[in-house]
């Protein structure tokens, strides 16, 4: 059975407190308080960046900073993105991907870093603006309007990020 993205998103991702509801999946509070097992507090302050490992650094950022209109730079050692206030860390790899190639299907993606998930304002605009730029959706926007609502894509070396609707809450 395939897993639909906002189902999992609604189950797993969001909680609510006092009315307030947390995007834990794709949206990092300033300020994470974990316990660890002798009982002291671990005080994480952000996602600081996300490694990705990529066969042509160069033509990965060229696709971020292109197509999805992020800032990049590329140095000798890798590359690095800047995704609002996260950074991507592209970095050369000698190894091809090996095992199954990630979908829009969660359920049956192989376990590791499945998605990134860019919350963009209106995502028929956002959709429409990534496919003049060359970006290739294997499927249609999900989700009802006035929903959660999100659409996925790979980029060239096969990662998978999602463009996300939050909806309107009331």
């Amino acid at each position: 059975m395939r897993t639909d993205f906002a189902k999992y998103m609604r189950q797993h991702a969001r909680c609510s407190s006092v009315g307030t509801t947390i995007r834990r999946a794709w949206l990092v509070s300033s300020q994470q308080h974990i316990a660890t097992p002798r009982g002291q507090e671990l005080d994480i302050k952000r996602i600081d960046n996300i490694g990705v490992g990529a066969k042509d650094v160069e033509r990965l950022a060229s696709f971020y900073e292109q197509a999805l209109g992020l800032d990049a730079e590329v140095s000798e050692w890798g590359g690095t993105v800047q995704v609002g206030n996260a950074t991507l860390f592209i970095f050369p790899t000698a190894e091809n991907a090996s095992g199954k190639q990630r979908t829009t299907d969660l359920e049956h993606n192989p376990p590791g870093l499945d998605h990134i998930a860019l919350e963009v304002e209106d995502i028929e605009e956002a959709s429409k603006e990534l496919e003049s730029r060359g970006v290739r959706f294997p499927g249609p926007i999900e989700g009802a309007p006035s929903q959660f609502r999100y659409r996925g894509f790979a980029d060239p070396e096969g990662n998978m990020f999602y463009i996300v609707q939050q909806g309107i809450e009331g």
